[in-house]
């Protein structure tokens, strides 16, 4: 029995939290498109009930054209009406799912595990780096893997109890992941199909459980699955009930091909290092930090012989849903253009689950050190992304924006700015009031630098307004993107 197991859970849990709202609108800094663009639309929700194209309560935002998912506008649409409108909010709403995925690590490893290896699996996910790093940017992605979570373990529930309301909380909310993240389609069909001929073939489930949980879960998916009709161009646009049914401009489906297979297998280590995109993870620290990787693949390892012996000798065991999570997750990614860590988020659940299952395979004496090497990586990991990493090696969003500010300070202060950018996302900025936009030449007067120079203190223009503006300026600087007028 665990000493203290109510307070070690409430400090795992409180910890946990604060390291996902301290200088949580600073850092990631500056602000990503994506986020930019949730916001606004989140706002024409809540004022007009349309997004920024005018499609009233849509399942599925064009954003800048190739489509954003929806869940997270509306749960940002839902703050802003509570609280009233701020950028903070965006992320917010990742910070509380980041606490979901803590709260539900715990309750779903509870149903198989001990205490202790619960509560083990529970600070993993706490503060391991990729769990801190996607709570706080307000990506539609990482709704993903805290959804999930809810739904697994209302489905786990509904196994163990025969509630038939379960079943159909499960169901809808399985499909609610469908509103998360497009990696969904796939993940959560492949997920429920293991999990349902297994639960089947050992007697586990009956077919009405089923029935109750399939209407339910095909209902709420309905929506979804009418917007991706209509972008197949199956059928056309229409309004149903009060949602809009409205083709994207450029709908992605040549993103999840069969021969992606074959390229896609390096993904797996990026899963357990970095990748790319610093606000994943930060190659210094990695994903789960690097010293529990061998841990993960010998706890999958060993998972994998068991769950080999118990199939073959027809014995069940409800702890083999979260290899089918793990196995469902990997198989969808196998299948997507240029998979990533924060595409794969619903997989880092079973990855720390089997990590600290490794973890309690080794000798006893051993696990006692393994709480001390985890907050010893923690206090390093939190030391370095709250100080250093703010200060020298910044994750810019709008970054080409916020590098000419700083490389041309003592060049543009006091001066007039106007900038033509070439990138046709950086409109939004001006959506999201970051930045003024100028149309004619009579503003141009009213164009003044502040000494701090920040983005409110610089006009943008389009590409016709720079060619007519341009003779109104004595210098110009090219910068990536970017032409920058002054005087």
């Amino acid at each position: 029995m665990l000493k203290n197991k109510k307070f070690i859970i409430i400090f795992i849990v409180l910890l946990g939290l604060f390291v996902r709202v301290y200088k949580l609108y600073d850092i990631p800094h500056g602000i990503n498109v994506d986020e930019a663009g949730m916001f606004v639309d989140a706002n024409m929700l809540v004022k007009f009930g349309v997004d920024r194209y005018n499609n009233a309560f849509p399942v599925y935002l064009p954003n800048f054209g190739g489509g954003q998912s929806i869940m997270y506008a509306y749960l940002t649409a839902l703050l802003i009406r509570i609280f009233s409108s701020s950028f903070l909010l965006i992320r917010v709403v990742s910070v509380i799912f980041g606490l979901i995925v803590i709260i539900f690590s715990y309750l779903i490893s509870k149903e198989f595990v001990s205490d202790k290896q619960s509560i083990m699996v529970m600070a993993m996910v706490a503060f391991c780096p990729y769990f801190i790093q996607a709570s706080r940017i307000g990506l539609d992605c990482n709704l993903l893997l805290g959804m999930f979570m809810i739904s697994f373990y209302l489905f786990i529930k509904a196994i163990k109890s025969e509630n038939k309301l379960f079943y159909f909380l499960s169901g809808i909310c399985f499909g609610l992941c469908f509103y998360t993240y497009a990696v969904a389609y796939l993940f959560i069909p492949i997920f429920l199909f293991l999990s349902i001929a297994y639960l089947l073939k050992n007697n586990k489930i009956n077919i009405k459980s089923v029935v109750i949980f399939s209407i339910t879960f095909i209902l709420t998916i309905l929506p979804i699955v009418f917007f991706l009709l209509v972008n197949y161009g199956i059928i056309p646009e229409f309004r149903f009930l009060f949602f809009n049914i409205n083709k994207i401009p450029r709908f992605r489906s040549n993103e999840v091909n069969l021969f992606y297979v074959f390229i896609n297998f390096p993904v797996i280590l990026d899963l357990l290092s970095f990748d790319t995109i610093e606000y994943n993870a930060l190659p210094l620290f990695g994903t789960i930090y690097y010293v529990f990787i061998p841990f993960f693949i010998y706890g999958f390892m060993l998972y994998t012989r068991k769950i080999y012996i118990s199939i073959k000798n027809k014995e069940f065991d409800l702890e083999n849903l979260v290899y089918f999570a793990l196995l469902g997750c990997l198989s969808a990614l196998m299948f997507v253009f240029a998979p990533n860590i924060n595409k794969a988020n619903a997989i880092f659940f079973p990855i720390i689950y089997f990590t600290v299952y490794g973890i309690f395979k080794i000798k006893k004496r051993f696990i006692k050190v393994i709480p001390i090497v985890l907050m010893i990586n923690f206090v390093f990991f939190s030391i370095y992304y709250f100080n250093f990493y703010d200060d020298f090696d910044k994750v810019f969003f709008d970054d080409e924006l916020y590098l000419i500010i700083h490389d041309n300070y003592e060049l543009l202060k006091d001066k007039k700015i106007l900038i033509y950018s070439s990138n046709i996302e950086d409109y939004i900025y001006e959506q999201l009031g970051k930045i003024q936009y100028i149309d004619s030449k009579d503003q141009i007067i009213n164009i003044n630098s502040s000494n701090e120079l920040d983005l409110a203190a610089i006009c943008f223009t389009d590409e016709l307004n720079y060619l007519e503006y341009k003779k109104y300026f004595s210098h110009e600087i090219l910068y990536k993107n970017y032409h920058i007028l002054y005087n």
